[in-house]
């Protein structure tokens, strides 16, 4: 298996999709540690879930390919923040949602990638993209049976 840095945009992407208005309040759940992500005193902001999918992703990368600093995507530690500060503004503009079908790929992209660590199951960000691919699938099945019924 191999893993590498997803771009900025794309944990901007999946984090708006979340967060868009007029949905069903974005409210992840780690199931393994029984706690609300985030916190309970408020709700994830896109900055929020972007950069948690982020971290996961780096964290993946750096424990599949070890030998190298952030397995070899990021050259220092100062690279690293300018990539997070990159993910927060790609989360801060607005931009056109993509659909619950490229929103679901893309979700599965960023999973794959993100994986590499030993208890990816118990991981926030594992639960923010199922969350996140639950709902696309839900849209997904509501769009379609709203085409068989038409």
């Amino acid at each position: 298996m191999s893993a590498f840095l997803c771009e900025p945009n794309d944990f901007a992407r999946l984090a708006r999709y979340a967060k868009r208005p007029g949905t069903w309040g974005f409210t992840p759940y780690n199931l393994v540690t029984k706690s609300r992500i985030g916190g309970n005193d408020r709700d994830m902001t896109v900055v929020d879930i972007a950069l948690k999918l982020a971290s996961a992703n780096i964290v993946s990368v750096s424990v599949r390919y070890p030998n190298e600093p952030f397995g070899g995507f990021l050259d220092s530690d100062e690279d690293m923040v300018t990539f997070m500060g990159d993910v927060a503004s790609e989360a801060r503009m607005s931009a056109k949602l993509d659909s619950p079908a490229d929103i679901y790929k893309l979700a599965a992209t960023v999973e794959y990638q993100s994986c590499e660590v030993d208890n990816w199951v118990e991981t926030d960000a594992y639960w923010i993209i199922n969350a996140i691919k639950n709902e696309c699938a839900r849209s997904m099945a509501d769009d379609l049976t709203s085409e068989m019924a038409a």
